[in-house]
């Protein structure tokens, strides 16, 4: 999940800010994405946007090669 966040952060919020690094990583760390199901959501929109740039094969479906 952390890798996911920091190419989020790395290539996606550098372009358009929607999100203050040092508040979401801690708000992460303190475990609110498992107490806040909006905050939960947020989190996992996160992941899926990092994963694009991801190159773990855990996180691309077989046979695409983006």
């Amino acid at each position: 999940m952390w890798d996911l966040i920091n190419l989020y952060f790395d290539h996606l919020n550098i372009f358009m800010p929607l999100q203050h690094r040092p508040t979401f990583e801690e708000k992460v760390a303190d475990g609110l994405h498992l107490r806040d199901d909006v905050f939960g959501a947020v989190v996992l929109l996160t992941c899926a946007c990092g994963s694009k740039f991801s190159n773990d094969p855990r996180v691309k479906l077989e046979g695409m090669d983006w």
